[in-house]
């Protein structure tokens, strides 16, 4: 393998390293470690960077049969992804503190 070929490699490697490490970090083990009232800090310093927003919007059905939009929420909910279909999903409410979290493709 030729030198130019040696150094172009590098940076492939290196975006491997750091998918492999955000999978990692998607796991039963993370997962069970956020807790209500934890901050979106310590969500992501457990999960391994940032998660993605979610809109969020809906509507609603009063008592008598009328819908009607809920407005905009006061919760956020960010999820993170790896590969293999895991996903975690965690609500925060105004002050981004825990509220809900869920797991899917575990």
């Amino acid at each position: 393998m030729t030198m130019l070929r040696r150094v172009a490699m590098i940076p492939v490697m290196a975006l491997v390293l750091v998918l492999a490490a955000c999978d990692a970090a998607i796991s039963q083990n993370t997962y069970d470690q956020i807790q209500k009232g934890m901050t979106l800090g310590e969500v992501e310093s457990i999960l391994g960077g940032k998660g993605e927003e979610q809109a969020t919007s809906g509507m609603s059905i009063g008592s008598g049969g009328v819908i009607g939009s809920t407005g905009s929420s006061s919760t956020k909910t960010y999820v993170w992804k790896a590969a293999g279909r895991k996903e975690v999903s965690v609500t925060f409410d105004a002050d981004y503190k825990v509220k809900d979290k869920n797991k899917t493709g575990f």
